[in-house]
């Protein structure tokens, strides 16, 4: 069963992502902050990880995907999908830079999920 780290501040994206995996036979982990994201990472090495942009405090969805490609060598391969409102190639192309594998723009639908598991996660894709 693979492992799945959703970090969000809006609890009604982490609720939406818990139902959409769970439902699909996947472990979800959900965070709120980039702190909890790079401690959880101290102890666990997810299959995937879904990355909000925007966050009020800390680091932002690209300040830690830097942090994660740059202090976890063991999850060098991890994809990481940015989640975010931001539609714009400048945030796109930004998130691709600091190592993002893919992107989601908000709102999606649960199908939009599930594509992307089944992309980066084909082993998973028994769905």
């Amino acid at each position: 069963m693979a492992t799945i780290i959703v970090v969000d501040d809006h609890p009604a994206i982490l609720r939406m992502m818990r139902q959409i995996l769970r439902s699909h036979g996947l472990t979800f982990i959900g965070l709120d902050s980039g702190d909890a994201c790079l401690a959880t990472l101290k102890t666990l090495k997810p299959e995937l990880i879904f990355l909000d942009i925007a966050m009020p405090t800390g680091m932002n969805g690209y300040d830690i995907c830097r942090n994660i490609r740059q202090c976890y060598p063991a999850l060098a391969k991890v994809p990481i999908i940015f989640l975010t409102s931001h539609n714009t190639q400048k945030s796109l192309h930004h998130a691709m830079q600091v190592g993002g594998n893919d992107y989601m723009i908000k709102p999606f639908q649960p199908e939009a999920v599930l594509r992307r598991v089944k992309r980066w996660l084909p082993r998973h894709s028994h769905y």
